[in-house]
């Protein structure tokens, strides 16, 4: 049986899973929820908790609910958000920040909308469409774009994809798609690993802006999916591009893409006799940010290691980290590729933990609440942990042969 101890809390809410395996429980003035099985409540087992989970910022959860396929469970409570969480895994899928609260009872609808009421009226959280309690023909929520837009811009900050990807996802319904937010709803759908939605997303971009950019991260997407051909295709397609518009960013990002990896069939000299000279001109170089040119001398480390050429790949991976590299953990990783090719294994070892030590600072400067720059965290996501892959075979490949 559930009871409460002398001295706990006493039980303020307790809810059944639909499918009859799981209970909810709340207790007063308590931030946690204990989700615990129903076979061992009706056995002479003792009684376990499966999971508990702990809703942050709230003093007290108002409202529990379990979804209709049992997995999913939500809450709110006297603070900012609602949360939804996997409870059998034991972790939070989802924080929906709602700027008023929401202080009533919140649950999941038939179709998976999660539905709250206030004021004898019934609203509902996604797909964002209100109704009243007499059933009148749903309207569209005011400001519901813009209301959106903040919760992206609110979720971005926090790194936190899940919300991102979901706020996203109901702008594209509510309004006629852009390359941008496709684009975007794509890189983010691969930052939490769902490389088919963000192949779907970014192919959706391209159908209605060719971007260098939006190829190039839909060309990573495809590698990491081992889809080789259209890696191939996509780089061929931004190559060809490339040198056509002979634009410094779109020679940059066709050349970077074309060397991440060897599968592209490109002929690394031809890169460099394409990047060279878009690069080279004195005067245009000048104006460049030290910023700028550290990553134009990472691509140059990558073409070069590319065509065999490892002493030349070393020294511009050291120019660019002198230039203060916005990607250190990628001239490491370059760095110790050559290394391992040079027959330097101890040399290449330590040049891949340096890599490692430079995306676990990445990680405290985000667990400090700080925000890394977008291109960092698409470097991380996509094209170095192909690079750092192939780094850690070279690398383990020396070892062996010592």
């Amino acid at each position: 049986m559930l009871s409460s101890s002398p001295g706990d809390a006493g039980i303020s809410q307790l809810r059944f899973s639909p499918d009859g395996k799981y209970i909810a429980v709340t207790r007063e003035k308590s931030p946690v929820i204990e989700v615990r099985q129903t076979a061992d409540l009706l056995s002479n087992r003792s009684v376990s908790t499966a999971a508990t989970l702990l809703a942050e910022n709230v003093d007290v959860v108002n409202s529990i609910s379990f979804s209709a396929d049992s997995r999913r469970l939500v809450s709110s409570g006297r603070g900012e958000s609602v949360r939804i969480y996997d409870h059998v895994l034991g972790h939070e899928l989802l924080n929906l920040h709602i700027a008023r609260g929401i202080n009533n009872i919140i649950h999941f609808g038939s179709d998976g909308e999660l539905i709250y009421s206030e004021e004898n009226r019934l609203y509902c959280l996604a797909p964002y469409v209100r109704r009243n309690s007499e059933s009148n023909p749903p309207s569209a929520v005011e400001g519901a774009l813009d209301w959106h837009k903040q919760q992206v811009s609110y979720a971005t900050r926090k790194e936190d994809w899940y919300a991102t990807v979901f706020h996203q996802s109901r702008l594209l319904e509510l309004a006629p798609p852009t390359a941008k937010l496709l684009s975007d709803n794509g890189v983010q759908r691969a930052y939490l690993g769902d490389y088919d939605g963000a192949e779907r997303e970014l192919r959706a971009a391209l159908e209605l802006k060719g971007s260098a950019s939006t190829r190039s991260k839909l060309a990573f997407v495809c590698l990491r999916k081992g889809k080789v051909d259209d890696y191939k295709e996509l780089c061929q397609r931004m190559m060809k591009d490339a040198k056509q518009s002979a634009k410094r960013i779109d020679v940059n990002a066709a050349v970077w893409t074309s060397c991440i990896s060897e599968h592209s069939g490109m002929d690394a000299n031809q890169c460099l006799e394409l990047f060279v000279p878009a690069i080279e001109s004195s005067e245009e170089k000048n104006k460049l940010s030290p910023a700028t040119r550290a990553s134009y001398e990472n691509t140059l480390a990558l073409v070069h290691f590319r065509a065999k050429q490892f002493q030349e790949a070393i020294d511009h991976a050291n120019e660019s980290l002198k230039l203060g590299s916005v990607a250190p953990m990628v001239d490491y990783t370059i760095l110790s590729m050559c290394y391992s090719k040079l027959n330097q294994p101890e040399t290449a070892k330590s040049q891949l933990s340096l890599a490692t030590r430079a995306v676990s600072k990445n990680r405290r400067i985000v667990e400090a609440g700080l925000v890394l720059s977008p291109s960092v965290r698409n470097l991380e996501a996509f094209e170095f942990s192909i690079l750092l892959d192939e780094a850690t075979e070279l690398v383990r490949k020396g070892q062996s042969e010592k």
